[in-house]
């Protein structure tokens, strides 16, 4: 293999530029969010419905072929709007408005909500005298891109029989 002094030059030249040409990017300085991600303050707010997942848990179990489900359109769920309040770090009421013609997502539609945690949200409780719905917050990524994404399981005797994925935008 005959390899020319020109050769050389050329691929030197080209080495010694890529080195020479790259440069670390600038640090930036900190900049501490005003609201942490997940706390109820991020949160609370008015959020509207984009979508819902219906997922059959038993077909899951027994690895049936149709087992999750986009139940968007028959729930109406774009009609949803769930509203959140809260005093700083202490949730406050809720309602939810399902609109003309949409399908309940839950049987209250409104009272208090209370969290497991108010800095990092993982469980939000609706309440309504002794009636209570759980939901399982999703994603926190999603909350910085104003998303919400919730679960809520439907039990029959005991055991998780439905699973409910909602997703709201505010």
């Amino acid at each position: 293999m005959n390899i020319n002094k020109k050769q050389i030059v050329i691929v030197l030249t080209f080495v010694a530029v890529s080195i020479w040409s790259c440069k670390p990017d600038a640090v930036k300085p900190y900049e501490a969010l005003e609201v942490q991600t997940g706390s109820v303050q991020s949160i609370a707010g008015v959020w509207t419905g984009l979508n819902v997942t219906q997922t059959d848990n038993g077909a899951v179990n027994k690895n049936f072929p149709f087992k999750t489900e986009d139940v968007t359109q028959v729930l109406q769920a774009n009609k949803w709007k769930l509203t959140l309040n809260a005093s700083g770090s202490t949730p406050g009421t809720f309602a939810i408005d399902h609109g003309t013609g949409g399908v309940a997502f839950s049987p209250i539609t409104s009272g208090t909500w209370r969290v497991d945690n108010a800095t990092k949200v993982g469980t939000i409780s609706l309440i309504n005298g002794v009636d209570t719905v759980k939901l399982v917050v999703g994603s926190y990524n999603n909350l910085i891109n104003n998303k919400l994404a919730l679960r809520q399981q439907r039990l029959l005797n005991g055991q998780p029989a439905i699973t409910y994925d909602y997703q709201f935008s505010k």
